[in-house]
């Protein structure tokens, strides 16, 4: 794994100056979390969100502004207006149904929406980078637990959409000199522990969400009484984000994980 302090990451959170960061789906489940550690942090935030997933009122500090990111005027007018010093994506769709009925959906949202932030990033000579991937780019696990070293071979087109972003990822950076982190996560699960922030998924992936509020739910996948669910303190590199910014790439955790 490459450390990020050779990459300039660590800048953002280890520098007296204070660092904007530009947070991409900042109302959504994972964003607003990441918003709020951000602000604990010191930074200074701007979070760019369309609704169409996220809430308003999850947002509780900083800057907000409501667009889209396939939207190229309102990205282009948002890294002319702050000084934007690193990007933090997390807006994309997630349900993996939905993506095997709908690939259209996925893939102009989730691929070439994203292709259009880092056109825009570029051109305002910004080049760090965080991506909210996941672990569905894995495929099939082979073995458990998964570690960096296992085949990518997703098999539905959201983890699809995910792993073509991680190449071209690849690619920016050899030609580009764009950094970028790419964190590979599952199954998110739990509440800000202040009561403050929450799960509202509709309609809820997450098996121990719809269990709990007594709901059938169609599994998609082959599940086992072990599975394993992180709360979005955790796999959003929020505790601290300090942590996250150690290395390149995240995946399944290494120690295992109880169940809530």
């Amino acid at each position: 794994m490459t450390v990020l302090s050779s990459l300039g990451f660590h800048r953002v959170f280890s520098s007296g100056d204070k660092m904007s960061i530009l947070v991409i789906g900042g109302a959504g489940y994972i964003g607003s979390h990441m918003v709020k550690r951000l602000l604990s942090a010191g930074s200074s935030v701007i979070v760019f969100d369309s609704l169409v997933t996220g809430f308003r009122d999850a947002v509780v500090g900083g800057t907000f502004v409501e667009g889209d990111i396939n939207d190229r005027a309102a990205l282009k007018a948002l890294f002319s207006r702050y000084p934007i010093s690193a990007v933090m994506h997390f807006a994309s769709f997630i349900q993996v149904g939905e993506s095997v009925a709908k690939p259209e959906k996925y893939y102009s949202n989730n691929l070439a929406a994203t292709l259009v932030l880092l056109e825009e990033m570029l051109k305002a000579d910004v080049t760090r980078f965080i991506f909210s991937s996941t672990a569905a780019i894995f495929g099939e696990p082979l073995y458990s637990p998964l570690d960096e070293a296992h085949q990518k071979q997703p098999i539905n087109p959201y983890g699809r959409s995910k792993w073509m972003v991680e190449q071209i990822l690849e690619d920016y950076d050899s030609a580009y000199g764009l950094k970028s982190i790419c964190l590979r996560y599952f199954n998110a699960a739990g509440a800000d522990p202040a009561g403050e922030l929450g799960e509202r998924h509709d309609p809820h992936s997450a098996a121990v969400s719809v269990r709990a509020q007594g709901s059938r739910f169609r599994i998609w996948h082959r599940l086992s009484n072990r599975r394993r669910y992180l709360h979005p303190r955790l796999y959003s590199c929020i505790r601290p984000v300090r942590s996250a910014f150690s290395c390149v790439r995240l995946s399944y955790a290494k120690r295992p994980i109880k169940p809530i």
